[in-house]
């Protein structure tokens, strides 16, 4: 009777295991971290980060806690004439994933962290992507994005240890604050079924703007009610605009298709007091995800309903907010970056 047990009690256990893992698996790039096993230096001169806790190690969700361990980093050396393809420093994170299915990929560095661009290789099962983003912990372009989960995308993972994630400094990356040291941060990369409330985008600059004799084009008609806010449907319009204007741009993407979207603009966005600032603060673009695709893809945004805030002059994205907040909320964050 306990032969026969043993296998079933096996593989219940088996069952369970993959279902923690398949949920969230973290891996930290420090021993005594969660799963760092399944963390290799493959290229470049690494070096232990530990002093001071609160700037040698993020403290994003999860991980574990400042001061009880640190992070890995690697000094970057300048090159004026960097070719962006010859890597110099590389870490590889490579996830146990016990059950195959689509994961949300985020990484994290400290406070320290200022590098840009840092490229990230995501082997997924599906094939390669590469995503720049910069580690500008001391919020020297956009505010800082360090301390946080900062979402790479949404990628299918199989059983196998060819899927991973690649974190490369090349020839091209400088530091993101020139005032601060230039150093890039691996700490720890997070592979989760479901998506991270809190989680930060990359923020990527917003689309060039074009010449600024070309019309605004509103994504409404001439007729639009007084107090309505008054849609753009192109980002490099509303740049353009936004510097006429000297103010930021306010960009609100969206589906026909995704009743998130549609019910949050009905529910919050079409509040009063969310429009009245929208009007008198911001120039606001309204985006379809199911028509601009290449454009969401580039501005690292997954879901309909998320605003984005860039600052019309520089295209720096200023905040990123992807929770539908309630209109109190919103407002409040809206006004920290008008």
């Amino acid at each position: 009777m306990k032969s026969l047990l043993r296998p079933l009690i096996t593989s219940v256990l088996a069952l369970v295991v993959a279902g923690a893992m398949g949920a969230d698996v973290i891996i930290e790039s420090r021993s005594g971290g969660k799963n760092h096993d399944g963390y290799k230096e493959t290229a470049g001169s690494w070096l232990d980060s530990n002093t001071p806790p609160q700037t040698a190690k993020s403290g994003a969700p999860g991980l574990t806690p400042q001061g009880q361990i640190g992070s890995r980093k690697t000094t970057i050396i300048p090159n004026p004439s960097g070719n962006k393809e010859t890597v110099v420093s590389a870490a590889r994170f490579t996830p146990k994933i016990e059950t195959a299915g689509e994961y949300n990929v985020y990484v994290t560095f400290s406070r320290a962290a200022n590098a840009m661009p840092v490229t990230y290789v995501i082997k997924h099962a599906s094939g390669e992507e590469k995503k720049d983003i910069n580690q500008d912990g001391w919020g020297a372009l956009a505010g800082s994005n360090a301390n946080k989960w900062v979402e790479l995308g949404r990628y299918s993972f199989a059983p196998g240890a060819d899927q991973y994630v690649e974190m490369q400094v090349t020839e091209a990356t400088k530091a993101a604050d020139p005032g601060n040291p230039a150093s890039a941060f691996t700490d720890a990369v997070r592979f989760s079924t479901e998506p991270v409330a809190t989680a930060a985008a990359p923020q990527p600059a917003a689309p060039a703007a074009p010449d600024e004799s070309e019309p605004a084009t509103p994504a409404t008609s001439a007729a639009t009610p007084a107090g309505e806010i008054q849609w753009l449907e192109s980002l490099t319009t509303g740049r353009a605009e936004g510097k006429k204007q000297d103010k930021k741009l306010f960009v609100f993407f969206f589906s026909p298709q995704s009743s998130r979207s549609t019910e949050y603009e009905k529910r919050v966005i079409n509040d009063p007091k969310v429009k009245g600032l929208v009007n008198e603060d911001f120039v606001a673009v309204k985006i379809n995800m199911d028509v601009e695709r290449e454009l969401t893809a580039q501005l690292q945004v997954f879901r309909a309903g998320t605003i984005n805030v860039y600052d019309s002059a520089t295209g720096n994205g200023l905040e990123h907010i992807s929770n539908t907040p309630e209109a109190d909320e919103l407002i409040k964050r809206l006004n920290a970056v008008k």
